[in-house]
């Protein structure tokens, strides 16, 4: 679920599109591209073998804690380093990379993933860890990221950390305002 060169293109010529591509695979996956098709097969593997929904989402939050934080050594992060060695994907891709799809994938469980009392903890835990160096990298990718991240889990997130959660707000609000400004040229 990778975003590829040809939709960072879109999110640079046509940022209405790429939203949208983004909330479909996230939603209703109606879309018949390659990223809509995965995320039906993640939704698919989560909703039918039992367990597949928190380990999946204990692994791609930890893949976001070890990108941005490096932290340690990657034995540290349990689930992420267990997939780690037979995955060419995780060897080779960037930290960049990394957190796209670990955001794209925790937003198209956010159906159910908050749902798991015992998950929800560990991953607001490890969302506020991530938060405030994701926002340092300004990477436009990645806050596009974070935004439709947020949109999806902002009730359960930052009741902690007034500070970061004021962050995301100016975040959120910067893109808006961005946005118009690219609408008005």
């Amino acid at each position: 679920m990778r975003t590829f060169s040809g939709e960072l293109e879109e999110m640079s010529d046509n940022p209405t599109q790429f939203v949208n591509i983004a909330l479909d695979t996230c939603d209703r996956q109606r879309l018949m591209i390659l990223k809509c098709q995965a995320a039906k097969l993640v939704e698919t593997m989560c909703d039918r073998v039992d367990g597949e929904l928190v380990n999946t989402g204990l692994v791609c939050s930890q893949i976001l804690e070890y990108a941005l934080t490096k932290e340690g050594d990657i034995s540290k992060y349990d689930k992420y380093s267990a997939v780690y060695e037979g995955s060419c994907f995780l060897k080779t891709a960037t930290d960049e990379e990394l957190i796209d799809v670990g955001f794209m994938v925790l937003t198209v469980l956010s159906y159910s993933l908050p749902k798991k009392e015992n998950f929800v903890s560990e991953f607001v835990r490890i969302i506020d860890t991530v938060t405030t160096p994701l926002l340092a990298r300004n990477s436009q990718l990645l806050e596009c990221r974070l935004s439709l991240f947020l949109g999806y889990y902002i009730d359960i997130l930052y009741k902690e950390d007034q500070a970061t959660f004021l962050g995301v707000l100016k975040l959120l609000v910067e893109s808006l305002m961005s946005d118009k400004k690219a609408l008005a040229n």
